[in-house]
């Protein structure tokens, strides 16, 4: 079972001075000092690096960069199993229902990562349609990480709203996840129902956080 509380996010960008599977272990070692309840990690080094030093449970994924069809987590059965194989605990995939090659929707791409693994698989979505997708599909946690990410979905993040309209589903755990980077928004989350609050940039980099203030001060404050 997902643990209560608050999941940390550790995936560096590459232009991050941060970037690489070592310091991205020691992020995840501070996070789980720090009280942390799970980490959401991604590739598999990064993911067997990060497993080698905390004891709490690790959300795996790969990102496919470039797909058209705009499924990048996760997309294929070979990614699931390097997940699985890196050590991961839980793993995360699109379950927004945009096209996926090799299946013919979210449910078969569902039942062929059952027929290889039991690993329990948290559904990525954008909005509510897609939550109840995700749900029919055999998918029975869910995370509003792809709100802000698609067409058909919420601008104004955090999406508090998402978060409430999943948990009303009574489908499964809620995490909250996208845009979180303040204390009030996470009360409000935990306030509506969420299970979990999944926080990346705010708090393992410093690189995009601190882009994040100097570009909100810097033109009217900084100059």
């Amino acid at each position: 079972m997902l643990p209560h509380g608050l999941i940390v996010s550790c995936q560096i960008p590459a232009q991050s001075p941060l970037h690489g599977n070592a310091s991205t272990a020691v992020l995840a070692m501070a996070a789980q000092s720090g009280g942390a309840a799970a980490i959401r990690a991604e590739g598999f080094e990064s993911i067997k690096a990060i497993k080698e030093v905390v004891s709490i449970p690790v959300i795996g994924l790969i990102k496919t960069r470039g797909v058209e069809s705009g499924v990048y987590i996760n997309s294929t059965i070979s990614e699931i199993q390097m997940c699985v194989d890196a050590g991961s605990d839980f793993i995360a995939i699109d379950a927004t229902g945009r096209p996926r090659a090799g299946f013919d929707d979210l449910a078969d791409f569902v039942r062929a990562i059952k027929e290889v693994t039991d690993i329990e698989i948290i559904g990525d979505v954008s909005n509510l349609e897609e939550g109840k997708l995700a749900a029919a599909s055999g998918i029975s946690i869910f995370a509003t990480t792809l709100s802000g990410y698609t067409e058909n979905s919420s601008k104004d993040l955090p999406d508090l709203e998402l978060v409430a309209s999943l948990v009303t589903l009574n489908a499964g755990p809620v995490i909250a996840e996208g845009g979180y980077r303040d204390l009030a928004d996470c009360k409000k989350a935990f306030d509506v129902g969420a299970h979990a609050i999944c926080i990346g940039t705010a708090i393992t980099d410093p690189w995009n956080s601190t882009k994040y203030y100097v570009n909100g001060l810097v033109e009217k404050y900084a100059k």
